[in-house]
């Protein structure tokens, strides 16, 4: 038997066995890092970095949510808004062409010399944007010092290479980057933002973070370039024609996605801003998990693309998009029970109407999410006319229902009206694929029994303290899920297979 060295000797075990014992659990271990899939492990690196970087992000967003304010907080966050829109115009669909070209081993220094090119004319133009809408919010013009600074991160942005990495494949790099700029970020503000009168430090600590991300990538990233051939596609003008339909896309869904946010601060809803923005971050938590799990999929999506009502193809997205849903379940659940003793933990008593808004911003979130991985199919497949179609009708739908609703006057109905966004979207978003997505019997088994254990605070006594239910729920979603794995094999395990 394999521990008979330790049983034949009745006294302590020897130098030799423990040797033997720790080199034996050193090949287990070894053996099954090996035996896991390419997809598994970058999936596993992205989600430890990831609860990594989401916590020190979610310190950073408390911390300055504290000693901002809700007002300025509300205000900081409508910046970063602005920063994300423009970060897409600087990216313009280039990052998606550049993962094909580089995975197909078509990509080359000139070709990635092109991409900067147009990066940098298109990070003057985001720039400018950012501050016009920043000055159209705020017509005082008391934030556009700020505003400059975030602007002039897009030109920083310009550099950034995570394409490379993510077209070998390689995101461990990506990872510790992400860990860089989150480590940064929270750093900067606690040592140097201690009260409103500190806002402008935290626009230049912004910049200074990204600084340090892009940098890490592209001093990381560079030497993958050496294994890639010659690209035929080198025109700037060439660029530009395959890349904007992912442009055209992207551009369109950021703005469905955030349309909420961004109209408040248009409309000069400046003091719905920082609840608005503290019921966002808690559902950022959630988010990056998801994103983690997309980003790992994405190489897998481009090898099937070819026929989306595949088989293969089918067996990834759904699988997916049922993970996903296992982590949605208990951010709804939780986000109805705990909403306002959540936002009350995180931010404080100034915050607490984002308890509110947290509940049916919760279900948007998690109508959007369900229809990520058949959007990043259509992405990697190179079907634009499906996927300008999709983003132009879901933008439409956004801009109309959210408009109407501050056009009367009531901003309390913003996040309901999101929801019914994200639904038109998620049918959008399923409708190209010949499949939809279902639960056999085993599979709803499995992931209600967790959810009953997450419930089990609705029959706790209403004297136990709140923070002791969230610590039942989270026990019992874990011990459900646990048993569930031990009782039946997960269905969603294709997900992370052994990729062929």
């Amino acid at each position: 038997m394999m521990f008979d060295f330790q049983r034949k000797s009745y006294g302590k075990p020897t130098q030799d066995a423990r040797r033997t014992t720790l080199s034996k659990s050193t090949r287990y271990i070894k053996t099954m890092l090996m035996g896991t899939s390419l997809v598994a492990r970058n999936f596993i690196s992205l989600l430890g970095s990831n609860f990594i970087v989401q916590g020190l992000r979610f310190l950073t967003v408390a911390l300055l949510a504290r000693r901002l304010g809700n007002e300025l907080f509300g205000v900081y966050n409508y910046l970063i808004l602005l920063a994300s829109y423009g970060f897409t115009i600087v990216e313009f669909g280039l990052k998606n062409l550049a993962i094909r070209e580089f995975a197909q081993k078509r990509g080359s220094g000139q070709f990635l010399g092109q991409i900067f090119k147009l990066r940098l004319i298109f990070s003057g133009m985001a720039g400018i944007a950012v501050i016009l809408f920043a000055k159209q919010a705020f017509p005082a013009g008391e934030f556009l010092q700020g505003a400059t600074y975030f602007a002039l991160s897009l030109v920083v942005d310009v550099f950034l290479v995570d394409f490379l990495v993510i077209a070998q494949e390689r995101l461990a790099l990506q990872a510790w980057s992400n860990m860089a700029h989150a480590l940064t970020l929270f750093l900067g503000s606690y040592f140097l933002v201690h009260s409103p009168q500190d806002f402008l430090l935290t626009s230049e600590i912004f910049f200074v973070s990204h600084i340090v991300w892009v940098g890490l990538l592209f001093v990381s990233a560079k030497p993958l370039d050496k294994n890639n051939g010659t690209s035929s596609q080198t025109s700037m003008a060439v660029l530009v024609t395959a890349a904007l339909p992912f442009f055209i896309a992207q551009i369109l869904g950021g703005f469905q996605y955030s349309m909420d946010l961004l109209l408040l601060g248009q409309f000069h809803y400046q003091s719905w801003l920082g609840d608005y923005s503290a019921a966002i971050k808690i559902l950022s938590i959630p988010l990056g998990v998801i994103n983690a799990l997309v980003m790992a999929i994405q190489p897998k999506l481009a090898r099937e693309s070819h026929n989306l009502n595949s088989p293969e193809m089918q067996t990834v997205v759904v699988n997916s998009t049922c993970l996903i849903a296992v982590i949605l379940a208990p951010t709804i659940i939780i986000s109805w029970l705990f909403g306002e003793q959540l936002v009350f933990w995180l931010f404080g008593s100034q915050f607490i109407q984002s308890g509110q808004l947290l509940r049916p911003l919760s279900l948007a979130l998690s109508l959007f999410c369900l229809g990520l991985a058949p959007m990043h199919g259509l992405f990697v497949s190179f079907r634009s006319r499906t996927m300008i179609k999709i983003a132009s009708a879901n933008f439409s739908v956004s801009l109309i229902t959210v408009f109407i609703i501050l056009i009367l006057g009531k901003p309390q109905w913003v996040p309901w009206g999101m929801l019914i966004v994200q639904g038109f979207y998620l049918i959008s978003a399923w409708r190209p694929y010949g499949f939809g997505i279902g639960f056999m019997a085993d599979e709803f088994y499995f992931l209600a029994l967790p959810l009953c254990l997450l419930a089990i605070p609705l029959l706790a006594p209403s004297a136990l303290p709140a923070w002791f239910k969230f610590l039942m729920a989270t026990a019992g979603y874990l011990s459900g899920l646990t048993y569930a794995k031990i009782w039946r094999k997960p269905w969603f395990i294709s997900v992370l297979s052994r990729s062929s």
